[in-house]
């Protein structure tokens, strides 16, 4: 088991399971496994399988968390990361994806908040909605970059709405709602699967990314981390994350962007902490084990703050490694981050 601790509630269970993507049957019941698990529904740590089986090998710790797991045909050599952290580049200060570290008040109020926060490790990226070309998102703590786990889901739903034919598009959406909304795993499987798997389906995802913003993540085409998803081990970071978010809610042109944003806006209640619990969020969650078994709790979105809306990433390596703490330190997060005073951007173009 990645995890031991003690047994939680029915509903945490649920959404612990979502966050990492355990992958069955789209729709089946998966049960708890060892390094991934589902839920009733497929949602869990992105643990995935063949998409030809209908069940996988999956797993759960005593408190149900889970993450993507993956046994897939396209599993193989890892791919070569460039750049720190698998982001090539960035500019900025020379941080992970780049970015500039908070300064002035808002630092002063970090500084403060800092301390009270359960966490080995916490970050926060912030870029305000229509920035001028060349903004540089602000960074706050120490985290920067890491598996992107079930927040991959986001661009995914995009390429395969975006992708889909006429006759495709009823069971896509369907398949895209649960992704979403539910972080149901084994749909995200479906999903990669219908785009080709491997390399074909990662492409189309970074062709997503690149055109809303993050043109330098690439999302991990091969298993890299048995039985981990390949998608869902991808290295996001949170400035990148800003960027694409920012990206997106301005695109008005797409259908499958604006099928997507709208899902965003529809996450199920047991997933609505964090970022969840502020003013008009659209955005999604992602949650799973290290290698020592602590959690990676992240979300990233866009939110409204005093009238503006801001693209806000956020992580948590949270002290005893367990998944409610996470969910605790992005709580308090997001209830500090209205109270600063934020440089506002001008929104999306008209």
């Amino acid at each position: 088991m990645p995890l031991a601790a003690p047994m939680l509630g029915s509903a945490v269970v649920a959404l612990v399971l979502a966050g990492c993507v355990a992958l069955g049957t789209p729709g089946a019941t998966n049960p708890p496994s060892a390094n991934g698990a589902g839920t009733a529904g497929g949602a869990g740590a992105e643990a995935s399988t063949d998409p030809s089986s209908a069940s996988g090998s999956t797993s759960g710790s005593a408190t149900g968390s889970t993450s993507e797991s993956a046994t897939s045909p396209d599993a193989g050599a890892p791919q070569t990361p460039g750049g720190a952290g698998g982001i090539p580049g960035g500019s900025g200060d020379g941080t992970v994806g780049g970015g500039v570290p908070a300064s002035g008040a808002l630092a002063a109020a970090w500084a403060r908040l800092r301390p009270t926060l359960a966490a080995r490790q916490v970050g926060v990226a912030i870029l305000p909605v229509g920035a001028v070309a060349g903004t540089e998102p602000v960074l706050l703590g120490e985290w920067r970059t890491g598996a992107a786990w079930s927040t991959s889901k986001v661009a995914l739903s995009v390429a395969a709405l975006a992708a889909a034919t006429p006759a495709q598009l009823a069971a896509r959406r369907t398949l895209a709602r649960s992704a979403i909304t539910e972080s149901n795993n084994a749909a995200a499987l479906a999903l990669w699967a219908q785009l080709g798997g491997g390399s074909s389906a990662a492409a189309q995802v970074d062709a997503v990314l690149a055109a809303h913003g993050d043109p330098l993540t690439r999302t991990q085409a091969q298993q890299v981390r048995p039985p981990y998803t390949p998608f869902g081990q991808t290295t996001w970071s949170l400035a990148a994350q800003t960027r694409f978010a920012a990206g997106l809610v301005c695109d008005t042109g797409s259908p499958a962007v604006t099928e997507t944003l709208a899902l965003m806006g529809r996450i199920s209640a047991g997933q609505r902490w964090g970022l969840g619990r502020l003013t008009e969020p659209v955005f999604k969650g992602g949650w799973g084990p290290g290698p020592d078994g602590g959690y990676l709790v992240r979300q990233f979105g866009v939110v409204t703050i005093a009238g503006h809306r801001y693209a806000v990433a956020v992580a948590a390596l949270p002290r005893g490694g367990g998944f409610e703490q996470g969910i605790g330190v992005l709580d308090a997060v997001a209830r500090w981050l209205p109270a600063q005073a934020l440089t506002p951007g001008p929104g999306c173009p008209s």
